[in-house]
């Protein structure tokens, strides 16, 4: 339990030493290939919104599928 403490405090500040090393101001990423609206069923909703909705939602499956069927997901599952 300790360790688990001591590795996330540590984790923590690797994260925001990082984050200074970077700089202060923040990037953006050019939109040139994503830009515009789609209509679905009525809704106007942002491509770019879209895609990183479609993006987590597979992502999510994914992780789902992976602690479901593979050993080591369904070892972590036993522990608790």
């Amino acid at each position: 339990m300790l360790a688990q403490l001591v590795v996330t405090f540590g984790i923590s500040i690797f994260l925001s030493n990082l984050a200074v090393t970077c700089g202060p101001g923040f990037r953006l990423i050019p939109t040139t290939s994503f830009r515009g609206h789609g209509n679905i069923g009525g809704i106007s909703i942002s491509i770019p919104k879209a895609i990183a909705s479609i993006g987590s939602i597979v992502t999510s499956l994914c992780l789902f599928l992976f602690m479901k069927k593979t050993k080591t997901g369904k070892q972590s599952w036993r522990q608790k």
